[in-house]
């Protein structure tokens, strides 16, 4: 009997051992992964990660470009198409009006989507726990991931960052938080002060207090922090970008466009989450932030990547970004699948590409 008891005794430790693995991770509907496709052979990275690692992800949505300025859903696999033309990125426009060109302001075709897929996202799961953006050359260990995410809260608001935009990883994180511990206030309220930073504590929100006229949020090295340039009356750049209502593109989905005299004038700041190592939104900041703000976000914004889009519409609901540790685990980028080769040099066209284009089917 006593061999018997022993091993049901430690049966039921591994049983608990188990289970207590299992709780500390996340339910499949508990995570959503959204995945922004952008790759020049985007076709062979998106489908090698529906026959991987997406499989044990059944709630995903992967936002891809098409030429049309057709919207489409497949809900079996929520593959979510957009337009790759967003406002007016031609000079002149169709209408005969001139706009800054999308190129001279460091736009890239596409760079919407990440919002737009954050957006369907939550309105298609709206109970899920987390929300994970990736790019479609990541490999993701979800197990990983689930663990990592399991064991935070997700009623915080949190943007979670593995990496804060490529050349800014140096910059020191701070909570920003007065020296109490159970008063939440941010140090961006203090008059004087009127700085904010990225975050490390990941059981606290990382509130960042956004007021008066259009600034850009630059690093100071003096302040050590996050602190305010107001932008110029004209200025339209990645850092001072400003849209109007353009009722030219309503049709095709796209009622806002680049313009000087723009009426809407988000806040920007000179860091960003980096896709390319995955970063995470909570439930708690889903809840707080309004689906007409993300919608806002994803029309008004037609200026920096896809990621800064992101922070840009998160930094205007008043958070900043929370780095916790070393990163998201489990995320693998620049991942080249088996069997597709690699790209070429840059400034160097493909096989045959010269060839294609002289037969005139070289430019679509």
């Amino acid at each position: 009997a006593a061999p018997r008891l022993r091993g049901a005794v430690v049966a039921g430790a591994c049983l608990l051992l188990l289970v207590g693995a299992r709780a500390a991770g996340l339910a499949r509907e508990d995570l959503v992964v959204v995945m922004h496709s952008g790759h020049p052979d985007r076709a062979n990275y998106t489908s090698y990660a529906k026959r991987t690692w997406l499989r044990n992800v059944p709630n995903h949505v992967i936002v891809d470009g098409v030429r049309s300025s057709t919207t489409q859903q497949h809900r079996q696999l929520l593959h979510v198409y957009y337009d790759d033309n967003p406002g007016c990125a031609k000079v002149p426009c169709p209408d005969g009006s001139r706009s800054p060109h999308y190129l001279m302001i460091g736009k890239y075709f596409g760079a919407h989507r990440t919002v737009a897929g954050v957006l369907v996202a939550n309105d298609t799961w709206p109970d899920a726990r987390w929300v994970l953006v990736v790019d479609d050359d990541d490999l993701v260990d979800v197990d990983a991931v689930s663990t990592y995410l399991g064991g935070l809260d997700a009623d915080v608001p949190l943007l979670l960052a593995g990496r804060i935009g490529p050349g800014h990883n140096d910059i020191p994180c701070h909570d920003v938080y007065p020296s109490t511990k159970d008063v939440m206030v941010p140090n961006a309220t203090n008059p004087r002060s009127r700085r904010w930073s990225c975050c490390v504590d990941a059981s606290r929100p990382c509130p960042a207090h956004v007021y008066g006229p259009q600034s850009k949020w630059k690093y100071s090295e003096s302040a050590r922090s996050f602190v305010p340039h107001p932008c110029p009356d004209n200025d339209v750049s990645n850092d001072c970008c400003r849209t109007r209502p353009w009722p030219e593109g309503i049709h095709s989905g796209f009622p806002f466009r680049v313009a000087k005299d723009g009426a809407y004038r988000p806040h920007f700041a000179s860091l960003w989450p980096y896709g390319g190592l995955g970063y995470a939104l909570s439930r708690g900041l889903l809840d707080r932030i309004s689906r007409d703000h993300w919608q806002q976000c994803m029309y008004g914004i037609q200026c920096a990547n896809a990621d800064h889009r992101v922070m840009t519409c998160v930094l205007n609901a008043g958070f900043s970004l929370t780095r916790h540790r070393n990163g998201l685990p489990g995320i693998r980028h620049h991942f080249r699948p088996p069997g597709v080769p690699a790209p070429p040099p840059p400034g160097r066209r493909p096989p045959g590409a010269a060839k294609r284009a002289g037969r005139g089917g070289g430019g679509g």
